[in-house]
Parts: structure tokens; C-alpha cells; sequence
């Protein structure tokens, strides 16, 4: 499973927050990421993020799940950090700039880079160099919730071929990016909550080095 795709897809689908102090006629989930992607350049994230294998072909059961704290930096067009387990023994760094991605593990010192299309979701890459066309790349109808609902859903389905993430359901409260479930072209499925989220973050190159 692509643990770092599908966080980089996150981003994407959280590029900006529409403000708080939403009303009966807060627009629908496809609606507010629609033009979360017209209004946003960069971005500082705190997530939860729970991973789980594919299902047992024997039993249709998964495993337990494995609970990861993470942080992410974004700057379009092409620049991004991400940190799982920040300041934990387990703790990774992921960075990448345009066609190249490096990586850090704390743990055992070990370095390394590769190439951005063998890590990162095609459709993250292409939703973070454009602007305005998440229609294009991950076309979102929205899924149905109770009257009065808090929380709004839409459901994502990317349209890029090789895309590690082959659909994502983005839940939306009191204006903001809540949660990602992502279903996993591996048969496993990706939770992502998110905790904290500030948009249009002054960033410098500094604050992407590993």
C-alpha cells in the first residue's frame, strides 16, 4: 500500500478551507472542493492516519489497522514534506520537488530518492500543478446524508490511469476538510483525519529539506 500517495492525494483534496460560520445553505461537499481548488497555493497540515491491508480472500476480514501520527507542507506547483511519526521512533521524511522525491528514515539513518510517478498518485501530481480542474482529474458526486447533517460527503473518483488511489470519499464540517477514506487500487483502504489545517502558509525552501 502507497502510504505516501495517498497523504500527497489528501492535499490535494484539501487545498484551501472555505470559512467558518457556514449556514443552512452551505453548499454542497463537491461544490466547497470545487473551489477549494481555485483559492490556494500552499498549505500546513496535521493528520491521523489509520492504513489497512487488503481483505482476506479466505475470510473477507482485514487487519487490525495501524495508526500513524503525520505533518504536510505543500507549495504548488510541484513542492511538498511529509513527516509520519514526527519526533517518534519511527519517524520518516518525505520530500519532493518537482519530478524527484527524497527520503529520510530517522530510525536506521537510511537516505535515499527516487522518482516522484514511483511514489506519488498521478492525480495528486497533476491536481497540484493545475488550478480549477479537480473535475477533470477526480470527478465528485456527492453522497447522501441526513437532513440537518453536520457533515457533508463527496465521493472522488480518479481518472488518471495508474492512480494508486481508485476512489475517495472527502468529508466536509462547519466548512472544513474532516477526513479521507481512501480505497487502494491494492485492495487496502487509508483513513486520513485531519486534525489542523492552515491554508496560503508563508513556506521557504528551507522548510522542505529532510
Amino acid at each position: 500500500m502507497n502510504l505516501p500517495s495517498a497523504l500527497f492525494l489528501a492535499i490535494t483534496l484539501s487545498l484551501a478551507a472555505v470559512p467558518a460560520g457556514v449556514t443552512a445553505a452551505t453548499p454542497a461537499a463537491s461544490e466547497q472542493l470545487q473551489k477549494i481548488d481555485q483559492s490556494t497555493w500552499s498549505g500546513q497540515l496535521q493528520l491521523v492516519v489509520t492504513t489497512y491491508g487488503a481483505a482476506s480472500p479466505k475470510t473477507g476480514r482485514r487487519d487490525a489497522g495501524k495508526r500513524t501520527q503525520a505533518t504536510l507542507l505543500f507549495d504548488r506547483p510541484d513542492r511538498f514534506k511529509l513527516v509520519l511519526d514526527p519526533g517518534g521512533k519511527n519517524e520518516r521524511r518525505i520530500a519532493g520537488e518537482g519530478d524527484i522525491v527524497q527520503w529520510h528514515d530517522l530510525a536506521t539513518g537510511l537516505r535515499g530518492k527516487s522518482l516522484a510517478a514511483d511514489l506519488v498518485d498521478p492525480t495528486a501530481t497533476a491536481l497540484l500543478g493545475t488550478v480549477a480542474e479537480l473535475t477533470t482529474h477526480a470527478p465528485a458526486k456527492d453522497l447522501p446524508v441526513a437532513k440537518g447533517s453536520p457533515v457533508l460527503g463527496a465521493r472522488l473518483t480518479p481518472a488518471r490511469h495508474g492512480a494508486h488511489a481508485t476512489a475517495v470519499n472527502a468529508w466536509m464540517h462547519a466548512g472544513q476538510p474532516a477526513g479521507f477514506a481512501f480505497e487502494m487500487a491494492d485492495g487496502g483502504r487509508v483513513f486520513v483525519a485531519v486534525l489542523a489545517f492552515k491554508t496560503n502558509v508563508a513556506l521557504k525552501p528551507s522548510d522542505f529539506e529532510l
